[in-house]
């Protein structure tokens, strides 16, 4: 013997797991997505670790001064020649009387909210990151601007 089958109720059923199902399968292909969007985002931090450390080595080969900020204005790297000046990676070499002075100038852009648009070591306005010289250079590299791209 059989049991009465309402026809309404078997279709909400079918409906019900159909709907399931469909939903099953959106849920994959989104997890799949992102999983690749996470092995992505893994790639790309190793690529960014990779050409950081290059473009440190690079700060690290110059012959003059140079650091970098971090997104909040702090110091988070020096290369070897910052320390013939300073004492420390938190406190900034004396400037020459010419350029201007580092954490004056770190300090305006803070306020205005600007901390990678400093004005050029040589005073002549132009936006960029500056490696302000110190004092006791040859008067030749006393200008010398880095400026990051």
């Amino acid at each position: 013997m059989t049991k009465p089958v309402d026809p309404e109720i078997l279709l909400l059923k079918v409906k019900t797991f159909y709907n399931l199902q469909e939903q099953n399968i959106a849920m994959k292909k989104t997890q799949q997505s992102l999983e690749l969007e996470v092995k992505g985002r893994r790639e790309s931090q190793v690529t960014l670790k990779s050409q950081i450390d290059h473009f440190h080595l690079m700060l690290e080969s110059l012959p003059q001064i140079a650091f970098t900020l971090n997104e909040n204005g702090i110091v988070d790297f020096v290369n070897v020649k910052w320390y013939e000046y300073s004492d420390s990676e938190k406190h900034f070499p004396e400037t020459h009387p010419d350029d201007f002075n580092i954490t004056e100038e770190l300090e305006r852009c803070r306020k205005k909210k600007e901390p990678s648009k400093w004005k050029s070591g040589s005073k002549t306005g132009k936006p960029g990151i500056t490696a302000t010289i110190c004092s006791g250079l040859h008067p030749y590299m006393r200008k010398t601007v880095l400026k990051t791209g």
